[in-house]
């Protein structure tokens, strides 16, 4: 199969789908804070945070152009009147209204061109640097034809995709040495979502192995340019996200951690994994950062792609909480590794089928149907009613004792884990010897810390 049959498959499927399936929740949020910024209710700055910023890409542009549309053919939009009470999703999805399938389509528009040009970015990488048009053809179709990719962006309409374009774009630049860029790149993607500033490191070590002397310089330049002229625009408000995104209790209307290891230990306990996953992050990047610096781990471009692979699945591993999108992050980077390696191509669809089980079920599929729910509103009335008894946390309460939903959530939670430590194994081998050099590159870092406090 040939790059544009897959870039069109791909883009058909997405266009065919995303009129008519949407996350009750996020999709109505995106539509709230269009309408908010097209109004002037809620002032510029209150966006220019990292996560708020994504709005700009896709939201935004999707209600002015949603509401041009409207004001000549109808919005389509469908009041609650419209439903069965049974079908409005209460606590924690409370909605006001239904946007429809014209915002729908509007509004993941630019997110299914960020899948395209993902697809493209991955073509072109794999081809110049593995020097195999198979190998860019399996890494290409392994991200565009992904059922979960799919869904994510054009059935749910989450953004993560978007993040992960800038992320990979950071990485080809840094292998065309072109660092200024590949940071300006990465700094965009943080500003999307805070998780891509576990690659910063990774590119600082990819520019001080490469042949370009001023490659640290270019880096540091670009970040602190761009990096404090995005601080100026609201710093209060960035340190305040940058807070809640590290200490904030998980999801507090669900509080349950979603697709991790913590999920069994928040429902069954109410263990708050806060503590426990920063200690465990903040010593296990030690640990990789350092052995990214050894030479053991250097050279190829297999290597430079599991240095941004590793992170992002190290965070994915322990952070406090994983909805099932950020999995979307690591994909791009795990597509590259699978595309000549059997056994990650075998953890990368397992890794993205549980995924898309879990979206699929936990959040319940019957209300990504709301869109069209007027026509459909009997099957969906029953297939809630049916499966009401199996849900983690129906009404948004988790009930005690042990239940089916719990159980099920947990044991997606534990299969995901095994899933990313098994991955992690592939790419970051611990033996020894690997440990030994380790520990001499923290102590010589330690060294000279203390030497330059004094």
């Amino acid at each position: 199969m040939r790059l544009r049959s897959i870039l069109l498959i791909g883009l058909l499927i997405r266009l065919a789908i995303s009129p008519f399936l949407a996350h009750p929740f996020d999709v109505y949020r995106f539509y709230f804070n269009g309408e908010n910024f097209a109004a002037g209710t809620v002032p510029v700055s209150f966006y220019l945070v990292p996560y708020r910023f994504s709005f700009f890409l896709f939201a935004f542009p999707a209600t002015l152009l949603f509401n041009f549309i409207s004001g000549q053919f109808g919005s389509f939009s469908i009041p609650l009147s419209a439903l069965d009470p049974r079908l409005i999703p209460g606590p924690p999805f409370s909605i006001s209204l239904i946007p429809g399938p014209l915002f729908d389509l509007l509004v993941k528009l630019p997110l299914i061109l960020s899948d395209l040009l993902v697809a493209i970015v991955l073509f072109r990488l794999v081809l110049r640097y593995a020097h195999n048009e198979a190998f860019a053809l399996s890494a290409t179709t392994a991200w565009l034809l992904n059922p979960f990719t799919i869904w994510v962006s054009s059935a749910w309409g989450m953004w993560d995709t978007l993040p992960a374009l800038f992320a990979l774009v950071a990485l080809y630049l840094a292998l065309d040495n072109k660092f200024f860029y590949a940071a300006l790149a990465l700094i965009v993607s943080i500003a999307l979502k805070l998780y891509a500033g576990v690659l910063l490191p990774p590119l600082f070590v990819l520019a001080w192995r490469s042949t370009d002397r001023k490659a640290m310089i270019k880096v540091a330049a670009s970040f602190a340019i761009a990096g404090l002229s995005i601080f100026a625009l609201s710093p209060v408000s960035i340190v305040e996200q940058l807070n809640t995104t590290l200490t904030e209790s998980p999801v507090t209307w669900l509080s349950f951690s979603g697709l991790s290891i913590w999920s069994s230990a928040t429902l069954f306990s109410g263990f708050n994994p806060i503590t426990a996953s920063l200690v465990l992050l903040g010593g296990g990047f030690l640990v990789i950062y350092a052995w990214m610096w050894t030479k053991r781990f250097t050279g190829g471009f297999v290597k430079a792609v599991s240095h941004f692979c590793i992170p992002i699945a190290f965070l994915l591993l322990f952070f406090r909480f994983i909805g099932e999108n950020f999995v979307v992050w690591l994909l791009p980077f795990t597509a590259i590794l699978s595309s000549e390696d059997a056994r990650t191509r075998q953890l990368y669809w397992i890794i993205s089928g549980i995924a898309l089980l879990s979206s699929v079920t936990n959040t319940l599929l019957p209300y990504y149907f709301l869109p069209v729910a007027p026509s459909f509103q009997g099957a969906l009335v029953g297939f809630l009613s049916a499966a009401a008894p199996y849900r983690a946390a129906p009404g948004g309460l988790i009930p005690s004792g042990l239940t089916f939903g719990k159980a099920y959530l947990s044991a997606l939670g534990v299969l995901m884990f095994m899933g990313l430590l098994m991955l992690l194994s592939r790419w970051l081998p611990m033996n020894k010897r690997g440990l030994l050099v380790i520990g001499n590159k923290l102590v010589w870092f330690a060294n000279r810390a203390q030497r330059a406090l004094r």
